[in-house]
């Protein structure tokens, strides 16, 4: 089954990083996908080269939406039809791929962990918004993660239901982790568990209260 991978990121030293180290080497067809209105004039070069894709200039984006931080490269992912492959790898910047990698060949979720779960659940009312947008929760917590392995037919799915019919607040300071729990609830019984990553739970956007930086865990990641 034919591949590809998508890394987030919202910095350009993180690509430039990365592409050097040869990290994401092991994953098939990898570019980078940046987020957010940074500077990007060290890797404007790498967009004709096909390693990088710079959301904010794409024809349809939603990159003035911050709060909904790496699903706004879903959403341009689908939106600007970039994924040419059946199945596609959808990673944030801060995760380590480990000797146990195989790409899977079905929809796959990673780090579902019980602590940080329970711990989100009961964060800021991001059990109220999914009330509010009619959110079915089947089991409580809803996991919560951005990473997975998706069948591009899906991904598509799950995007136009997101934007169309959701009723999402993209200017919810928990936006981003609203969404998680909505596309947890979308895909709970119909994904398995993926195998083959680490990851470190950066705070990059400060929505966790630590406002983690990649230099402060750079040497975490390369």
């Amino acid at each position: 089954m034919n591949a590809s991978t998508f890394i987030f990121v919202h910095d350009q030293y993180i690509v430039l990083d990365y592409l050097a180290a040869g990290k994401f080497n092991d994953l098939p067809e990898v570019k980078y996908v940046f987020l957010g209105m940074r500077p990007t004039d060290q890797i404007e070069h790498l967009v004709d080269m096909g390693k990088v894709i710079i959301a904010r200039n794409l024809p349809d984006n939603i990159e003035h939406f911050p709060n909904l931080v790496a699903w706004t490269g879903w959403y341009a992912l689908v939106r600007n039809d970039l994924i040419k492959t059946e199945i596609v790898n959808l990673f944030e910047y801060d995760v380590n791929v480990t000797e146990d990698w195989m790409q899977p060949t079905t929809s796959s979720a990673y780090f579902w962990h019980a602590f940080a779960d329970s711990v989100w659940w009961n964060y800021n009312d991001i059990r109220d918004e999914l009330k509010r947008m009619k959110v079915y929760v089947g089991h409580e917590p809803l996991p919560m993660t951005s990473n997975y392995t998706l069948k591009t037919q899906r991904l598509k799915i799950f995007v136009d239901v997101l934007m169309q019919s959701s009723n999402i607040d993209a200017e919810h300071p928990q936006a981003g982790h609203i969404i998680e729990r909505y596309c947890s609830s979308m895909f709970q019984l119909e994904v398995n568990f993926g195998d083959g990553l680490t990851h470190l739970y950066a705070d990059s956007h400060g929505t966790q209260g630590r406002g983690d930086r990649y230099q402060d865990i750079k040497d975490k990641l390369l």
